[in-house]
């Protein structure tokens, strides 16, 4: 009994595909069979339409034969815009088959819809689901083509005025319309050949997301005749366009963008098959070459301003919600593929930053084709960190405007390709790529201001991404996990995003600083930039600790926030290399803005210990300048003054203690002056707003005595930093120099003497002096007391910047 009452029982799976599965499935079928109806009645609609097509082919007559024109047809002139546009004349010039086409597509539709009877469900489904999805697509073009019933008049309007102009013109300047008929004949009857020489690029399909894929029209014939029949295009021609613009911008910008692709790929006739598009023009002298592509340049963004206007709520949008926008669409696409071919075929850097001033007004045109403007982002990049500054900030001024107006997908993959090359573009910092980087370092950073959501999610990851490689290098302490902690792109980035958070939180009040979303990241980066600055404090890495210090100083300057920053400054006074005695070294001047390191030789020795100090000066006075009016002030300085007596007491370098004196004397006198001020106040410290109003009346004021002193050593040392600079280069300009002459030299030895002669002269001339063979003895004794600095040079020069992408 047990055992029948259990068969009698609803199975699991049952139960649970009822609960689960069941509406899905009922659901599935009902659209599966919705589908498969609206399928055959697709089908039918079809099969109608042919049979009209047919009846009204049969009523029209026999199509004329090539050769024979339209005798037997319709004449041009009876047919009004719209069936101009819509490929009357190629029906008119076609050869007579319309009867065998007719029954061929009568016969097709009969075996597409025997087959897919036939066929399963699944096939009958997806066949129904794309031929529902062109039933949409033709309904929804014919309700574009109502809508633009009103730009097909004026159309007319336009050939129709474009006619008598052209018979006025054969009147008043007989010769010029004579060079028109010889050398651009459809420039003339552009109101009637349009449509038949429109390229297969100019399509107006949406192909967006299929650039790369080229359409093919026409059968061979007719392609093999278009190669053939591709015009020379002269200066004169080109200059017949520029008079057109005025008058008829529509014709002309067709003509001009044509000209200008024909200027970019500019291949002979019988190497066409592998262009996108069908090119009308060939260009072969260089004077209309360059007449084209400048006015391509200078007349494409105009012409499509004029052509379609920004008017009311539209000037906001993109160009492809403007009315007429249907048009101009093919022609903007192949203006931007000629571009995207021109790019890396124009070697002239000056030539290439014009082009990019130029074109700033065409990136809203560029920016409705999401994958030219990747495209074009892409060819940017290299453009953007080449030596030439002009077209740095021309391809960053292209890249911003594209920003602005491609939308959020666009502007994330903008920010973090411009950040990943900022970073991999930073890797080696000299005197001479100094003022490179700081240029890169300012567009990423002014970059991120166009978008404050997304300049936060990368800034948040980014900052995480540095906080991990210092935990990293805490927890292992491998040498390669220090080398990427303690490289220049390591230290490059957190000085961009200490400025990325200073320029979206300098000037705001308290109440919006704590609003802000971005004034969440200075507590972190603040922390990761410390925790950088105490990884290794040893003597040698002195110069990254000073570059860390003075970020956070920006940072704390602009956000109003304070930051400890003269603790981790003032250790540089406890380290043996400064407290020691010098030795001597007849080595130049370091210059701290381009080390993160100082080797071995230069340690102890008078230049190290002056570049430190000075360094220690401008941090410390950059910090107390902050806080300069700052009622807590008397109490703040009281650790570094206490730091500063006891370093002068084992300090015995004279000149490096008597300029710490006087700065010493400064903040003093700085603690005094605001004494004698709060002394005189009413109010109490938990008075915020009436604190802040007297440190700003204070500050307003300019009596500080830090501040005045701070302001001239500024001068100072902006001055010698500039004077090192020029020497630098000057070195480096004479060091090159030499080089070629040494080459030139051993190329005139080995030409006259002989391979023997040029290696006896390279060996006499490299022989050291005997102070350099002192110098060499003593780099071969550090090598081999501490074999580790070479190998953390190898790892800080070759780092890995894999980490960056993560």
């Amino acid at each position: 009994r047990e055992s029948i009452k259990m068969g009698n029982k609803t199975k699991k799976s049952t139960i649970k595909f009822k609960q689960n599965r069941l509406k899905d499935v009922i659901g599935d079928r009902k659209r599966n069979k919705q589908r498969k109806s609206l399928h055959d009645k697709t089908k039918d609609e079809r099969k109608a339409k042919s049979i009209d097509r047919q009846r009204k082919a049969e009523a029209a007559g026999p199509r004329p034969t090539r050769g024979e024109g339209v005798q037997h047809g319709r004449e041009l002139g009876d047919m009004n815009v719209e069936e101009f546009m819509d490929g009357g004349l190629e029906a008119l010039l076609a050869e007579d088959s319309g009867e065998s086409d007719v029954e061929n597509q009568d016969q097709s539709d009969e075996e597409v819809e025997h087959d897919s009877r036939d066929g399963d469900d699944d096939e009958a489904l997806v066949e129904g689901a794309q031929d529902s999805e062109d039933n949409d697509d033709e309904q929804e073009d014919d309700e574009e083509d109502e809508e633009e019933e009103d730009d097909d008049e004026e159309l007319l309007s336009e050939v129709k005025e474009h006619q008598a102009q052209l018979e006025q013109l054969k009147k008043q300047d007989p010769e010029f319309f004579q060079y028109l008929e010889a050398e651009d004949q459809q420039l003339l009857n552009f109101g009637e050949d349009e449509s038949d020489t429109e390229p297969a690029a100019m399509d107006d399909d949406d192909d967006d997301e299929d650039d790369g894929e080229q359409e093919q029209e026409g059968d061979g014939d007719k392609s093999l005749e278009s190669k053939t029949k591709r015009q020379e295009l002269s200066r004169k021609t080109v200059r017949a366009w520029a008079t057109l613009m005025e008058k008829h911008p529509g014709p002309a910008l067709r003509h001009i963008v044509q000209g200008f692709a024909a200027a970019s790929f500019g291949l002979d006739p019988e190497a066409e098959a592998d262009l996108p598009f069908h090119l009308k023009y060939i260009i072969r002298s260089s004077t209309a070459y360059s007449a084209m592509v400048q006015l391509g340049i200078e007349a494409v963004p105009t012409l499509l301003d004029r052509l379609l206007p920004a008017k009311g709520k539209q000037q906001n949008k993109l160009p492809s919600d403007r009315n007429g926008w249907r048009k101009f669409k093919p022609m903007v696409k192949m203006f931007t593929k000629a571009l995207l071919n021109l790019i890396p075929q124009t070697q002239d850097l000056d030539a290439l930053a014009v082009i990019f001033k130029r074109l700033l007004r065409f990136a809203p045109y560029v920016a409705c084709f999401p994958k030219l403007c990747t495209k074009l982002f892409k060819a940017l990049l290299p453009l953007w960190t080449s030596d030439h500054d002009g077209l740095t900030v021309a391809s960053f001024l292209m890249i911003r405007s594209l920003t602005l107006t491609a939308g959020p997908s666009f502007a994330e993959v903008a920010f973090k390709g411009l950040y990943l090359t900022f970073a991999k573009n930073c890797k080696f910092t000299t005197v001479t790529t100094l003022n490179k980087i700081v240029l890169l370092r300012n567009s990423v950073c002014e970059l991120y201001m166009c978008n404050q959501q997304l300049a936060y999610k990368h800034a948040f990851t980014y900052i995480r991404q540095l906080a991990v490689h210092l935990r990293d290098a805490i927890v292992s302490k491998k040498k390669e996990n220090i080398a990427k902690v303690y490289s220049w792109p390591y230290v490059h980035c957190i000085s961009l995003w200490c400025q990325v958070l200073e320029r979206y939180l300098e000037g705001m009040t308290q109440e919006q600083r704590d609003s802000n979303v971005m004034s969440s990241l200075i507590y972190p980066l603040a922390q990761v930039t410390l925790g950088t600055v105490n990884l290794v404090p040893v003597s040698k890495y002195f110069p990254l600790r000073f570059h860390c210090l003075k970020a956070l100083n920006r940072l704390s300057a602009a956000t109003n926030t304070f930051i400890p920053v003269a603790f981790p400054a003032l250790m540089v006074l406890d380290s043996a290399d400064m407290a020691r005695k010098p030795k001597p070294s007849t080595n130049r001047p370091l210059n701290f803005d381009v080390l993160i390191k100082v080797s071995k030789i230069n340690l102890g020795t008078p230049q190290f210990q002056e570049a430190v100090v000075e360094s220690l000066q401008s941090v410390l006075l950059d910090f107390f300048s902050i806080h300069a009016c700052s009622l807590g002030f008397p109490e703040l300085i009281v650790p570094c003054c206490l730091a500063l007596r006891r370093y002068f007491k084992t300090c015995k370098n004279g000149k490096l203690k008597q300029s710490l004196q006087e700065m010493l004397a400064r903040l003093n006198d700085n603690s005094q002056w605001l004494s004698a001020k709060r002394a005189a106040v009413t109010f109490s410290p938990k008075d915020e707003a009436e604190v802040a109003a007297f440190e700003n009346r204070l500050r307003a004021s300019k009596e500080s005595p830090l501040l005045k002193y701070a302001q001239a050593w500024q001068k100072i040392i902006e001055s010698k930093q500039g004077l090192l600079q020029k020497q630098a280069e000057a070195r480096y300009a004479g060091s090159m120099a030499e080089e070629q002459e040494e080459e030139k030299a051993e190329t005139v030895a080995k030409g006259k003497k002989g391979k023997r002669t040029a290696e006896a002269t390279k060996e006499q001339r490299t022989l050291p002096s005997k102070k350099s063979k002192q110098q060499l003895q003593m780099e071969i004794q550090d090598i081999l007391d501490n074999g580790a600095d070479d190998d953390d040079e190898d790892l800080a020069l070759g780092e890995d910047l894999s980490w960056m992408n993560e």
